[in-house]
């Protein structure tokens, strides 16, 4: 298979040998003959793919059948939630994780979630299985070839023994996060129309800061 990557300036090799890798045992486990997602005269993903690495703290996502683009940044700072679309966020399999083993583990999984759209591009069109729903970008043809990867290489790691807080404490500082921003939010709009003191404003920031760095340390 012919992949390519481009990182950015502040894109360590280290970093791009690791999204690489990732990359390619996607590709690999999802050309394997019990899959039949390759093409039926040459089992094998022959086209091209393109990996864009920022760290940007911006969204990860693919180009349909061209690219995809990984950012690394919220793996740099230790992220270990692993959010996904509604559509399937409960799902025991391909659903989130907001306490995954590793930070590592998490980019995994963003890695699997972009390729499994670029093969639903590339090659669910020429599948007997996907080619009616691949056009949907999170239908039945993605989630079926990310449960492929979710399942086979990447839930281990996302799943594996870790440090964990039991879900009673998670939530409360969860709670504790959400309604501070809110709050925060709701302070700063007061002083723009001039109902409340900066010092108020102040006060909330701080509060917001601390709530934010303790579920932060969670996720």
């Amino acid at each position: 298979m012919k992949i390519t990557c481009k990182r950015g300036k502040n894109v360590t090799v280290e970093d791009r040998v690791l999204v690489l890798k990732m990359v390619k045992a996607c590709m690999t486990e999802l050309n394997k003959p019990k899959h039949e997602i390759g093409f039926a005269k040459q089992k094998s993903f022959w086209k091209p793919l393109h990996v864009v690495i920022k760290k940007k703290s911006q969204c990860s996502y693919a180009y349909e059948d061209e690219s995809i683009s990984i950012d690394v940044a919220e793996y740099h700072r230790g992220g270990r939630w692993l959010n996904e679309y509604a559509a399937y966020r409960s799902d025991p399999v391909i659903g989130e994780r907001k306490q995954a083993a590793t930070p590592e583990s998490v980019l995994f999984a963003i890695v699997a979630h972009e390729v499994a759209h670029h093969v639903q591009h590339a090659y669910g069109p020429y599948t007997r299985m996907y080619k009616s729903s691949c056009k949907k970008p999170h239908g039945d043809a993605f989630q079926d070839i990310y449960r492929i990867l979710r399942s086979t290489l990447v839930n281990e790691q996302l799943d594996a023994e870790a440090e964990r807080i039991d879900a009673e404490t998670f939530k409360e500082i969860e709670i504790a996060y959400k309604t501070d921003s809110k709050l925060y939010k709701d302070i700063r709009a007061a002083f723009k129309r001039g109902e409340v003191k900066h010092d108020k404003v102040v006060l909330m920031y701080k509060k917001v800061v601390k709530s934010s760095n303790a579920y932060r340390s969670i996720t």
